[in-house]
């Protein structure tokens, strides 16, 4: 009997610890928000209403840019390169969607 008790109470700890596990989201597209995986806007867009498996996207404005996945309010404003001075700024990358 002693052997039966230890082997469900093994069994009842094992299915608790797995039932409250948090699942693994992936970090490039999603994040973990109340114990569930939610999608982040593709790069290119912001995100203006939190919906956790489908959020609202919008895309960003001319001279604003997202470069990955991401939960921001808003979009980045491009850095300027001066034209005329041959400028290059090797932190910015254009994206294409």
């Amino acid at each position: 009997m002693f052997l039966y008790s230890a082997s469900v109470f093994l069994i009842w700890n094992l299915v608790v610890v797995l039932t409250a596990a948090e699942p693994v989201c992936d970090p490039e597209t999603q994040y973990l928000l109340n114990g569930e995986c939610c999608q982040k806007c593709k790069p290119g867009t912001s995100m203006t209403s939190v919906v956790c498996r489908s959020p609202e996207c919008t895309e960003c404005e001319e001279n604003e840019y997202t470069d990955e996945y991401n939960t921001k309010k808003t979009c980045e404003l491009q850095p300027y390169c001066d034209p005329s001075k041959d400028d290059v700024n090797r932190n910015t990358r254009d994206v294409l969607i």
